[in-house]
């Protein structure tokens, strides 16, 4: 005998079109929520690389591969499982174009994963190597064929290493932020499905994208981290704490807003919408999603001293607070009949019986969501995210690429860097782009009225430097032998390579092994 495909799993209630069923299974919610999980990751990893927020270095790698891993599994759900023919799943990437938003989904994501890939192997170049030189067997010829070539570990090489990565990172949010809002697109493109019709749908699915894939990394780096035995740094879970409370209120406020969307305009489903949101589905969104899955969360991570545990446990809220939201979002939106007078509910094969059952049930679910982490477990066997501790040195601390002001600049000028840039020091550096002094706002506070004065009138020369391997011990003593604030970094040429402050010290010192 053969069904029609959602017969297996639909049950019907009052007045229901005979060729109604649901369709869109729980994969369609799977699908949004590891997309929705890649988005996040990456944001995460770039607010380092991007915008240099330091206490998410020691996340910074973990948190961009962890990224790939979530990125192989996202399309799964979609084009493999749910499809009742899967080949048909290569015809996406082979035949691209923008007529079919499917379609067009294959170029979004075949070209995210270029950034994400390419981004990896600019940050852990350096490793790879120096496992292409340590390591012999297997694992010395993976590593030869990943350097693709590419030897040179000079300064140099180094420093644009860090810049093609910061270009990279730069490029791939608003790439991650399209790759997840183009989901929502989708959804929100469906005008038959009254839940779905929202201009807010692509927002709403980004913010809640965001929130999924930092409270992931917090659980996901907790765990890891105690499983590896190795030291969690609290500076860096309170920071991820700070970002994800951020990024709730922001969901909270459109998925609300979208609510009462619906509620003004109030069109012609209304009446059975409102049954389905206050009503059948509304323990799951009112108590699950946002109560437990927000408001609990939020109150978690603002009070203070967010702890290991607490973090964890908001994390896990919100992660499945954010599933919810997927599920209402897709089977609720699907329990509405298109005559407005009855209702569909889903019923998740649990036990297959067949191959459609266990195509489209609890099994296939789980395999989904718990691959990521197996990558992510294979990954580490080759680019480590969850790496042993070493000392700090001045590289793991400093202002990388700082500004810097020439011997002829004037000292108004540089007097209007320090102010607008909010810094309290800067470099000098001569014709050759050497470092011959260093400026700081106490030389200048009394010689801004002297116009005709420049940095090379009142800088502190010679400048007291140091090379990037430079341990965090030595720099501190430097700094009390000296009496000095900050230490610019320099390669062996005498190049500024970035800048190390007395704050800098200070704040290695509190994280303390947890620095990577």
């Amino acid at each position: 005998m053969t069904h029609a495909h959602g017969e297996l799993w639909t049950i019907k209630e009052l007045f229901t079109y005979p060729n109604e069923f649901i369709y869109w299974t729980v994969h369609i919610a799977v699908y949004p929520y590891l997309t929705g999980l890649v988005a996040g990751a990456f944001v995460l990893s770039s607010l380092y690389h991007v915008f240099g927020k330091k206490e998410l270095k020691p996340v910074a790698k973990f948190s961009l591969v962890f990224s790939f891993a979530l990125l192989i599994m996202a399309p799964q759900p979609l084009l493999l499982f749910h499809l009742t023919q899967p080949q048909r799943a290569f015809n996406v990437f082979f035949t691209p174009h923008f007529y079919s938003a499917i379609a067009a989904f294959g170029v979004v994501f075949s070209a995210y994963m270029a950034i994400v890939g390419a981004e990896i192997w600019f940050a852990y170049r350096p490793f790879i190597v120096e496992q292409a030189h340590g390591r012999k067997g297997i694992m010395g010829l993976l590593y030869k064929t990943m350097t693709l070539g590419s030897y040179d570990l000079s300064d140099k090489a180094l420093h644009t290493d860090e810049k093609i990565v910061k270009i990279l990172a730069a490029i791939g949010i608003p790439s991650a932020a399209f790759l997840h809002g183009y989901v929502g697109f989708i959804f929100g493109s469906v005008k038959t499905v009254a839940l779905w019709k929202t201009p807010l749908m692509p927002f709403i699915f980004l913010m809640s994208a965001i929130i999924s894939g930092v409270a992931l990394c917090i659980a996901t780096y907790i765990v890891g981290m105690k499983l590896f035995k190795r030291t969690i740094c609290p500076d860096t879970v309170r920071s991820m704490g700070k970002v994800l409370a951020g990024f709730i209120i922001i969901a909270f406020i459109l998925e609300s807003i979208d609510i009462v969307f619906h509620s003004y305009t109030a069109e012609e489903f209304w009446g059975i919408l409102s049954v389905v949101l206050f009503e059948r589905v509304a323990f799951d969104m009112f108590v699950v999603q946002w109560g437990l899955g927000m408001i609990v969360p939020l109150i978690m991570l603002l009070l203070p001293k967010v702890g290991t545990l607490r973090a964890f446990i908001a994390s896990a809220l919100v992660l499945n607070g954010v599933f919810v939201m997927r599920w209402n979002v897709v089977i609720g939106g699907q329990s509405m009949s298109k005559s407005f007078a009855g209702f569909m509910q889903y019923k998740m094969p649990i036990i297959p019986y067949n191959l459609e059952t266990l195509r489209e049930g609890l099994v296939a679910v789980i395999f989904l969501l718990v691959m990521p982490f197996v990558l992510l477990c294979i990954f580490n066997k080759i680019l480590p995210v969850f790496p042993k501790r070493k000392g700090i040195t001045a590289s793991d601390i400093m202002t990388h690429m700082p500004l810097t002001v020439t011997t002829k600049t004037p000292v108004e000028e540089v007097a209007d860097i320090l102010v607008s840039k909010n810094i309290s020091g800067v470099p000098v550096v001569d014709s050759n782009k050497k470092v011959v002094g260093v400026l700081s706002e106490s030389d200048v506070i009394f010689r801004k009225e002297a116009d005709s004065l420049t940095a090379k009138d009142i800088m502190t020369a010679p400048p007291v430097t140091a090379y990037a391997d430079t341990s965090l011990a030595e720099l501190r003593q430097i700094m009390a032998d000296k009496h000095i604030k900050r230490i610019i970094i320099t390669d062996k040429e005498g190049h500024a390579a970035g800048i190390v402050s007395r704050i800098d010290v200070v704040r290695a010192q509190e994280m303390g092994e947890c620095q990577n």
